[in-house]
């Protein structure tokens, strides 16, 4: 009788040491997901993807079309929204609610045409993806959005260069690319970028 209450305590005990563990992992991940969302989506009339990542009072920005658009934003939220503009003068407006990033992306130029957007978030691998490399003083920056559905844009810049736009295979993100104007003499002097999920 004795045993059999000890055996019936151990495994009490294992059951709470288990939930215990998947209560703080659960908790762990709401607040990984409270500091640090991220948000991707389509960008009406346009063949672009929008990517968002907010962390606490920061927010970084991304959107391409895998050919004529390709912008970085970074700039700051207050009383959950952001208006930031792009080096290529493009104008980001978003607001955070419910889950969701919801806004417009404005072209260049007094009368740059308005597209709205709305932007969920989701689990890995959709997210914005970034990779960088410096080779030679000259920094290739690529990104990529991916969206729940497998869809995705992406580019590669060399300063304000686009360099290509090969398709990222998130199970193994090392993505070659090489100058156009010093092509490679061989495949070992090939450039590899891998990239990474920011948010």
């Amino acid at each position: 009788m004795r045993r059999r209450i000890i055996r019936r305590a151990s495994v009490v005990a294992l059951l709470a040491l288990l939930i215990g563990v998947a209560g703080s992992a659960a908790a762990s991940r709401q607040a990984h997901i409270a500091g640090h969302a991220g948000y991707v989506g389509t960008v009406s009339g346009t063949r672009a993807f929008v990517a968002i990542v907010e962390r606490g009072s920061r927010v970084t920005a991304y959107v391409c079309d895998s050919g004529r658009i390709v912008q970085w934003f970074d700039g700051t939220v207050s009383a959950g929204r952001s208006k930031i503009t792009s080096s290529g003068g493009y104008v980001l407006q978003v607001r955070f609610r419910h889950g969701r990033a919801t806004g417009s992306l404005r072209f260049p130029g007094k009368a740059g045409a308005l597209h709205h957007f709305t932007a969920a978030s989701d689990a890995r691998p959709a997210g914005l993806w970034r990779g960088a490399k410096t080779v030679d003083g000259k920094t290739f920056v690529g990104g990529w959005i991916i969206l729940p559905d497998g869809r995705q844009r992406g580019e590669i810049l060399l300063g304000s260069t686009d360099v290509g736009s090969p398709i990222l295979n998130a199970d193994d993100p090392k993505v070659p690319v090489s100058d156009p104007k010093e092509p490679p003499k061989c495949a070992c002097a090939v450039i590899a970028i891998i990239a990474v999920l920011i948010g």
